[in-house]
C-alpha cells in the first residue's frame, strides 16, 4: 500500500501567504497607530511575538509524508513541504524490512499526530523512529493503521 499528503501542500502555501499577509498587515498598522496615538510598543510586540509563534509551528508540522508497504520492505519518509524540492534540508526516512516491525504508536496530541516505529535493532534491542503525520488525512490513517496491523499481525504470527 502506498500513501502521501500530497494535497496538503496546497493547504501549507495558502498559511505562509495567510501569514505574510498578517504580518505586512501588523507592520503597516503600526506605524499608522503610532502616528496618531503615541507609543503602543508592547501590544504589537506581543502580536508580532504571538505571530511570529503560529508560523513556527506551522512550519514545524508541514511536513509531507510517505508510507509503502509494497514488497518486503517498509518505506516511510517525512520532508519539508515548500524549499524541499530545491534543497533537502528536513528528510526523515526509514526503509527496513517488514518482519523487523515490533509495534507502532500512532499519537493524536490534538494538534499535532506522530506515528511511532519500533523495529528490532541488533540484538534484541529495539528502535524508535518518529514521524510526524499531522497534516495525513484521517481517512488516510485509517488506511495506515489497516496496514501496520497486518504487517504486526503477520510478524507476530511468524514468531
Amino acid at each position: 500500500m502506498r500513501l502521501n499528503n500530497k494535497k496538503a501542500k496546497k493547504i501549507v502555501s495558502t498559511i505562509y501567504f495567510v501569514f505574510a499577509i498578517l504580518f505586512i498587515f501588523v507592520t503597516f498598522s503600526f506605524n499608522i497607530i503610532r502616528s496618531f496615538i503615541g507609543s503602543a510598543k508592547y501590544k504589537y510586540a506581543f502580536l508580532i511575538t504571538i505571530l511570529a509563534l503560529a508560523l513556527f509551528f506551522a512550519h514545524k508540522v508541514s511536513k509531507y509524508f510517505e508510507y509503502d508497504s509494497d514488497g518486503n520492505i517498509l518505506v516511510v519518509m517525512t520532508k519539508g513541504m515548500m524549499l524541499s524540492d530545491f534543497f533537502n534540508y528536513r528528510e526523515n526516512r526509514a526503509e527496513f524490512p517488514k518482519k523487523k516491525l515490533l509495534y507502532y504508536r500512532l499519537n493524536n496530541y490534538g494538534i499535532y499526530k506522530s506515528l511511532n516505529l519500533y523495529i528490532k535493532s541488533n540484538g534484541d534491542r529495539q528502535k524508535r523512529l518518529k514521524f510526524n503525520v499531522t497534516l495525513v488525512s484521517d481517512k488516510k490513517l485509517k488506511y495506515l493503521k489497516q496496514s501496520l496491523d497486518k504487517v504486526v499481525k503477520q510478524n507476530k504470527a511468524n514468531g
